[in-house]
């Protein structure tokens, strides 16, 4: 056999060769790009899940401060939807789950929505037992993908220093 014809068969691929190699490259680009968008909807997660994690705890401590120091108007009971307080400088307070926002504003963000009860429970007479409020929260992020959306649940009972009936 002559040099040159050697040369010349042995010098590119076949078809199944290009098919096989274009096959293997498909898969390993695929799963590289499935990989990757996995990994972002997993980070958008955390975020969105550190977000309402963020308001949950900002409310829930704005909410908590003001209660230990105010005298509690709501009847012992539950669950309501909404708590009215007197607070320390004198002024009649209301906190509601149902969005409802006065003339200082809502506590929530728009982007998170936050449902809710509080439970009043009276003070005892006989043991020193103050008068509480429990706090329940479930929030989550209205602006958040369908696989990506987040709920956390919160829950705080707040004693308080003062209590009418």
């Amino acid at each position: 056999m002559d040099p040159k014809n050697r040369k010349s068969q042995s010098a590119g691929f076949t078809l199944i060769e290009l098919l096989v190699a274009m096959t293997i490259f498909s898969v390993v680009a695929v799963s590289v790009v499935d990989i990757f968008l996995i990994s972002l909807s997993a980070t958008r997660k955390v975020f969105n899940q550190q977000g309402i994690l963020d308001s949950g705890r900002f409310v829930l401590e704005s909410i908590s401060k003001e209660l230990r120091m105010s005298q509690i108007e709501t009847p012992a009971g539950g669950p309501f939807t909404a708590i009215n307080i007197i607070n320390s400088k004198g002024e009649s307070v209301r906190y509601s789950f149902n969005q409802e926002c006065d003339s200082t504003g809502c506590l929530t963000p728009s982007k998170v929505d936050m449902t809710g009860s509080f439970y009043v429970q009276e003070g005892s007479g006989t043991l020193f037992m103050p008068p509480r409020v429990t706090i329940i929260m479930t929030i989550t992020n209205k602006e958040a993908l369908a696989g990506e959306q987040a709920v956390i649940h919160l829950q705080t009972t707040v004693s308080s220093r003062e209590y009418s009936q």
